[in-house]
């Protein structure tokens, strides 16, 4: 009786006990596939998820810089006709006081469009009122 025991454990019960255990060692592994498998499934679900709201953000972000972008133009040429307008009077200024400059403060007040006045309403007076006419007149440019 002994040696079939011994003959069984020898050949059918050595090959069923290391089966068993290599089917334990497969069943393991496949369990550590599967939650790794499992772990990397979640971590690219998150990284979509990151994703998804990196691109949400860049569309965000490329409106906002287009708005910008439309504003700063618009301001840029409010600001260029507003240089053009105070050169256009700087100009119209410099040329009224050169004018005052060579043909004299009498003949520049004589030139001054006024309606109700006439040169002769100043009397020929070159004086300190005539002087601030023709200033007045100039600034106008300016202000």
């Amino acid at each position: 009786m002994a040696p079939a025991v011994l003959n069984d454990v020898e050949h059918g019960g050595l090959g069923e006990l290391n089966l068993r255990k290599r089917n334990e060692e497969l069943q393991r592994e496949l369990r550590r596939s599967l939650k790794r498998e499992e772990t990397t499934r979640s971590e690219m679900e998150r990284g979509w998820a990151r994703l998804h709201a990196v691109e949400e953000a860049e569309e965000r972000l490329c409106s906002q810089l287009g708005e910008l972008e439309a504003e700063a133009y618009e301001q840029a040429r409010r600001y260029r006709v507003r240089i053009a307008e105070l050169t256009e009077k700087l100009d119209r200024a410099f040329l009224c006081l050169s004018t005052v400059k060579n043909v004299g403060c009498k003949e520049a007040i004589a030139a001054l469009p006024r309606p109700s006045a006439t040169p002769s309403s100043f009397g020929g007076i070159l004086n300190i009122d005539a002087m601030s006419t023709v200033a007045r007149y100039c600034m106008q440019f300016i202000m």
